[in-house]
């Protein structure tokens, strides 16, 4: 569902966003597959292994573990584990959650775009960074979906309009496992050649400049 509006402020634009659907949502910047590449320190695809809720004053998080098995960027820990820590969660009679923020499931496969900080990591842009991996039942063939659902896209038009994008229901991605990882592969070693070939560049100019002195 998309709607246009000037820009006023942000909070009417919040206010007209909860109006236009029944569905809560954090507003939030649609991030593409290359600057979402670009901006993670690791991309991993693994397996849900275990989830562990903490109350922090008053707060609640989670903490997941996933169980490496595929390493496009980046480096994991030696034990092959990530600990990735979300916003929310349920311990005892007490539930909270962050709309926006991605939710796992025991068990459950994943491709993972994340930042790093320390010990824990988080996905990047929420639940953009978050891919499930699915198997067709017949084929086995690997698939790729997105549960975008607590998230409503902004984006600005040129003239000073603003445009809310609700996402309903969970979002499939055109693209099967194998080609989504043979386009983040080629962004990598793209970003890699480009960051070489500025180096070299920089090498060239302070060797020129030693040189005339």
């Amino acid at each position: 569902m998309r709607m246009k509006l000037p820009i006023t402020s942000l909070l009417a634009a919040v206010l007209l966003a909860a109006q236009a659907s029944p569905a809560r949502a954090t507003l939030a910047t649609e991030i593409q597959l290359p600057a979402m590449t670009e901006s993670a320190d690791l991309i991993v695809r693994g397996t849900v292994e275990k989830r562990r809720t903490t109350d922090e004053n008053g707060r609640l998080f989670t903490q997941v573990t996933i169980k490496a098995t595929e390493v496009h960027k980046g480096t994991v820990p030696a034990s092959g584990r990530v600990v990735i820590r979300t916003v929310g969660g349920a311990k005892g009679l007490i539930i909270s959650r962050v709309d926006g923020e991605p939710e796992f499931a025991l068990g459950q496969e994943v491709l993972l775009f994340l930042d790093t900080d320390g010990f824990y990591a988080r996905t990047v842009a929420m639940a953009q960074g978050k891919f499930d991996i699915v198997r067709d039942p017949v084929s086995r063939a690997e698939h790729i979906v997105r549960d975008l659902s607590g998230l409503a896209f902004v984006t600005f038009d040129p003239r000073g309009g603003l445009t809310i994008q609700h996402t309903d229901t969970a979002a499939a991605i055109p693209a099967s496992y194998p080609e989504l990882v043979s386009t983040i592969r080629r962004q990598v070693a793209r970003t890699a050649m480009m960051r070489a070939t500025a180096l070299r560049a920089v090498e060239i100019a302070r060797a020129q400049t030693e040189g005339v002195r």
